[in-house]
């Protein structure tokens, strides 16, 4: 594989979409532009984090930074890679997007640090079920042959919304990397188009059939 070779994380059974869990999040509490604890529920405060994200924090009744669903259930699994010689790969983790600058503005570090790149891939929601984010990117030519790879860090407990979670490479072109979802989106609108359009065409022959017919009775 050429590099770039870039690295996500594919969970399925995980419904981000969700009206409540999408509505989860302080956008204003992010940018450091005030706090409405309302829009956080049901995670308010840090008694109410997964006991995996309030590790050594004593004081639960503070609110929670950040605070709601989607912070709370972000991804934190991490991953080493290495050769069949045993070097280790080199992992870039500048996988962020520059707008998301815009959208953040660090106060101090309470349970996750809010400028960490991986927290803000997982705070843009994805639209199905069954999704990939970017996790890693490795900035050399991975030679045909055997790797291995290693969790340093595996502590996302998917069995809560029985799910799964794989490890997906990926390299890009001009074009982007490859999407079969949206080519078989397209052919299968395109499908149900020309059927509707069949169905419609066969109706309006019928009705004018009908009318020719009424019409030579009367005549």
């Amino acid at each position: 594989m050429k590099g770039p070779v870039h690295v996500y994380y594919e969970l399925n059974n995980f419904y981000q979409n969700h009206r409540q869990y999408a509505k989860s999040i302080s956008k204003d509490q992010l940018k450091d532009d005030g706090l409405d604890l309302s829009d956080c529920k049901p995670v308010r405060y840090v008694g109410d984090l997964d006991e995996r994200n309030r590790v050594g924090i004593t004081n639960l009744g503070d609110v929670a930074y950040p605070c709601g669903l989607i912070a709370n259930s972000h991804f934190t699994d991490a991953i080493q890679f290495f050769s069949l010689n045993g070097n280790n790969i080199q992992l870039y983790s500048d996988v962020a997007w520059s707008d998301d600058d815009k959208l953040y503005k660090k106060t101090g570090i309470q349970w996750v640090d809010i400028d960490d790149p991986h927290f803000r891939v997982w705070m843009r929601i994805a639209g199905l079920p069954t999704f990939r984010k970017h996790w890693y990117i490795i900035r050399q030519d991975l030679e045909p042959g055997e790797y291995t790879v290693t969790f340093s860090k595996s502590d996302y407990n998917v069995n809560e919304f029985d799910g799964k979670k794989f490890i997906v490479l990926s390299t890009t072109n001009a074009f982007g990397g490859k999407n079969y979802f949206l080519g078989w989106f397209f052919i299968g609108t395109a499908i149900v188009s020309v059927v509707l359009c069949v169905v419609f065409l066969v109706g309006y022959v019928r009705n004018q059939y009908k009318d020719t017919a009424v019409y030579v009775s009367r005549s």
